[in-house]
């Protein structure tokens, strides 16, 4: 939003989706959840990024979870790094709602037919270290779409 001017716009405009797919999911009896995504930022073994990064994961999911939330996904992925700091945003302030953390496939095939993620991590271990850190569900998902 602020390559185009409208940085100050953004919380209004993620407050008021929220608000709109809290009505939705009461009127309808399903679910809602609270999304959060792969940033620009993240850069694999700079720890100075980290931080503004988790300042990022922690206001979108305040924002969820003030908006009623069910659930929170982070998703997208392309470094275990950031999904692991999605996970700990979530953690830490999405009041105990669960967690669906996703690895993007954009990634290369070992020579062994293993397919790693961006951090050099075989997916499996990745969800594994995921899971074991607290996340709900985990899983992979699309980059490039259909």
């Amino acid at each position: 939003m602020r390559h185009i001017g409208k940085e100050d716009e953004l919380i209004k405009m993620n407050v008021d989706a929220l608000r709109m797919t809290r009505e939705v999911a009461d009127e309808t009896g399903t679910l809602m959840a609270g999304n959060i995504c792969n940033t620009n930022l993240y850069s694999r073994g700079n720890t100075a990024k980290d931080k503004p990064i988790r300042e990022m994961f922690k206001e979108q999911v305040r924002w969820a979870v003030e908006a009623g939330a069910d659930f929170i996904v982070g998703e997208t992925f392309h470094h275990v790094g950031e999904a692991m700091l999605a996970l700990e945003a979530i953690k830490e302030v999405g009041n105990g709602l669960p967690s669906v953390i996703t690895l993007s496939t954009l990634a290369a095939e070992n020579r062994d037919g293993t397919y790693i993620a961006c951090d050099e991590e075989p997916y499996d271990q990745a969800c594994r270290k995921l899971y074991d850190a607290g996340a709900t569900v985990v899983g992979l998902n699309c980059g490039r779409g259909p």
